[in-house]
């Protein structure tokens, strides 16, 4: 099966310290809360960011935010995706 003809079946890599920690089609079906809760803990925002020609999108994650609702709010499709977390709002 294709992971462009499902949005289900999309592959997700997460690197933390330079190391892939999470390789796993299923995983844009969890919440943000279940797989980043350390930045949930620590940080206020946690922002899912998207790199396209004309700019970068940025998508807000709440903690209930699935990360495939989140994906495509932006308009990603099998597209590099930053997940980042600061105290300031953008």
């Amino acid at each position: 099966m294709s992971s462009n003809s499902n949005d289900n079946y999309k592959m997700v890599h997460i690197f933390r310290d330079g190391k892939e920690t999470i390789k796993d089609r299923f995983f844009v079906l969890y919440t943000a809360g279940e797989l980043f809760p350390e930045l949930f803990n620590e940080y206020t925002y946690v922002y899912l960011e998207h790199v396209v020609w004309y700019g970068v999108l940025a998508h807000r994650l709440e903690r209930e935010t699935r990360l495939r609702d989140a994906m495509a709010a932006l308009g990603v499709h099998g597209d590099v995706v930053t997940i980042y977390a600061d105290n300031r709002a953008v």
